[in-house]
C-alpha cells in the first residue's frame, strides 16, 4: 500500500506486469488452471489463442491489484475519473424502487472497484466479504472501509443482509464460484462446461423482494478512463424460483467471462464432468 501511494502509477503498473509474467512461469498450479480456464472458456479459439489468454491473465491481475491498492488515497474524484460507467441509469432506476438492490458480480476485472465507485457516488453500498485470518481480515476491512463500502460478514451476516436490503441499500455479491464447503450453488453453463455457482444472491432478493442488478467492470482500451463499468437491465425476482433466477444471473456472468477470459480472476479447478439439467 505505501507503494501504492507514492510511486506513480505507470511505474507501479509496469511492476505490476512484469511480477505477473514472472508468477506464469513460478506457479505452475495456477498456470495449469488459468490455462484450463481459456480452454473452457474459448472453446472454438485455437489452442495458441487460449494461451495467450491465459499468459495475460496473471500481468492484468497485478494490475488491477495496483489499481484497487490506491483507491483510498484517490479520493472520489479520483475514483470517478478512473471509470467509464454504461447503464447508470438501470441502477438508479432499480434504486429509486426504494426496495433495496442485490448487485451481482463476478471475479471479472477490478470488480471491488464497482463497489467503490457506487460508494463515490453516493449510493448507500455493502459488500459481502469471506472471512479471513484476523490479521488479514482486520487489513482489509480498514481498506475496503477507507472508500465507503460498508461490510458484511459472510459466515455471520446473512440476517444483516436481509435487513440492509429492507432498508432501501445496495448489496454487493459476488456470485460465480461456491465459497466454502457446504455452500449451496446450482450448475449453470459457463464456456463449453457446467459451474456451480452460488444460490444465496437470488434467495435474498426473492425473500427482500429486491431487484437484482449484474454487472461488470473490464479494461477499457485507448486514453480516457481506465476501467469501464457495466449494469445490465434490473431483474425483478416476481415470478422466479431460486433456480431460475440463479440460471438468469449465471447466463450473465458466463458471458462477461467468456468476453474477458483474461481478466477473470478465479483459480478454483471446479469444472464438474456432468450433465447441467
Amino acid at each position: 500500500m505505501f507503494l501504492a501511494r507514492h510511486l506513480p502509477p505507470r511505474v507501479l503498473h509496469a511492476l505490476a506486469r512484469f511480477a505477473g509474467s514472472l508468477g506464469w512461469w513460478l506457479a505452475p498450479a495456477r498456470r495449469a488452471i488459468a490455462l484450463e480456464n481459456a480452454r473452457h472458456l474459448m472453446p472454438g479459439q485455437t489452442a495458441l489463442q487460449q494461451r495467450d489468454a491465459a499468459r495475460r491473465l496473471l500481468p492484468n491481475l497485478f494490475e488491477a491489484a495496483v489499481d484497487l491498492f490506491r483507491l483510498p488515497s484517490m479520493g472520489a474524484t479520483g475514483v470517478r475519473d478512473l471509470v467509464e460507467v454504461h447503464g447508470e441509469d438501470h441502477l438508479r432506476a432499480a434504486f429509486n424502487l426504494g426496495r433495496g438492490v442485490v448487485i451481482v458480480t463476478g471475479h471479472v476485472g477490478p470488480y471491488e472497484l464497482g463497489a467503490v465507485w457506487m460508494a463515490a457516488m453516493g449510493f448507500p453500498i455493502y459488500a459481502m466479504v469471506e472471512d479471513l485470518a484476523p490479521e488479514t481480515g482486520a487489513a482489509l476491512a480498514t481498506y475496503r472501509t477507507a472508500t465507503g463500502v460498508k461490510l458484511v460478514s459472510r459466515n455471520t451476516g446473512a440476517r444483516q443482509l436481509y435487513r440492509v436490503l429492507k432498508e432501501g441499500n445496495l448489496v454487493a455479491l459476488v456470485a460465480d464460484r461456491l465459497v466454502g464447503t457446504g455452500a449451496p450453488g446450482i450448475p449453470v453453463p459457463f464456456g463449453d462446461a457446467p459451474r456451480d455457482i452460488p444460490t444465496g444472491p437470488a434467495a435474498f432478493a426473492i425473500a427482500a423482494n429486491a431487484p437484482v442488478v449484474v454487472g461488470s467492470i473490464v479494461r477499457r482500451p485507448g486514453a480516457g478512463p481506465r476501467y469501464r463499468l457495466t449494469f445490465e437491465p434490473p431483474v425483478e425476482p416476481a415470478g422466479y424460483t431460486t433456480d431460475t433466477l440463479v440460471r438468469r444471473i449465471g447466463s450473465q456472468l458466463a458471458s462477461f467471462a467468456q468476453s474477458h477470459p483474461d481478466e477473470w480472476y478465479v483459480f478454483q479447478p471446479a469444472w464438474p464432468a456432468r450433465d447441467i439439467r
